[in-house]
């Protein structure tokens, strides 16, 4: 099990990787659903617990991600649900010759920004 975070919001990825819980970290990034700028202490366990590695995607390679679910799957995901496939290609040398799955979740893109992103745009 990977978690993939945006570059552009840190602290829980951090906190995974350091053990230290994190409170304010500021944000930039247009993928809202990981948006996170503190860690939890209901999830840190479990995260530290259960994941084989916790990566960080940049903005760009989620914006990628989501036109690239548009143009092969025709579903509009938004940043946080498109983490999964920048993630995915980020671990891709790791993960050769295996079986994967990645989640694809939320449509929460508003139409402004869908026509930003797919028209090879990376929101700010």
């Amino acid at each position: 099990l990977y978690a993939v975070q945006s570059a552009g919001a840190p602290a829980q990825h951090d906190a995974y990787r350091d053990g230290q819980p994190r409170a304010g970290v500021p944000v930039a990034t247009f993928a809202e659903g990981v948006a996170t700028g503190s860690t939890y202490e209901l999830t840190a366990g479990a995260l530290r617990h259960a994941l084989a590695d916790f990566v960080l995607a940049s903005d760009n390679a989620i914006a990628q991600a989501v036109r690239d679910l548009w143009r092969i799957t025709h579903n509009l995901a938004e940043g946080a649900g498109a983490a999964g496939l920048a993630g995915l290609r980020l671990l891709a040398p790791r993960l050769a010759g295996r079986t994967v799955g990645i989640v694809m979740c939320g449509g929460n893109l508003d139409a402004a920004r869908a026509v930003e992103v797919l028209s090879g745009g990376t929101p700010t």
